[in-house]
């Protein structure tokens, strides 16, 4: 009685296990990124599709273009609060701000 697992096929190739998994945010849509050490980190950002609402993550338009200023201006934990507290006042109608520009600041 000849077994088939008595020899080994020489022809199969074992594929190694991956080095690195990158999981991207869920609502990126991205599936998981398998990469080898010598492949990690070599993505072409070219080959990547521009998101078209990079806001979707936010509740609000609004709220990411707040997020951006305030993390290209380095707004610290409490200057982000004063600022969000005081447009919140504004629209509120308990403070008004008539700056318009630098110029008048």
């Amino acid at each position: 009685m000849a077994s088939s697992s008595s020899h080994h096929d020489q022809s199969v190739s074992v594929e190694l296990p991956h080095d690195f998994k990158t999981r991207f945010h869920p609502h990126s849509n991205c599936p998981p990124l398998f990469q080898y050490q010598n492949d990690f980190g070599h993505r072409d950002i070219h080959d990547l599709a521009p998101d078209a609402q990079p806001w979707h993550l936010f509740a609000e338009e609004g709220d990411y273009q707040f997020a951006e200023i305030a993390l290209q201006a380095g707004l610290n934990m409490s200057q982000a609060n004063s600022l969000l507290t005081l447009i919140s006042r504004i629209s509120q109608g308990m403070a008004k701000v008539t700056l318009r520009n630098e110029v008048d600041l």
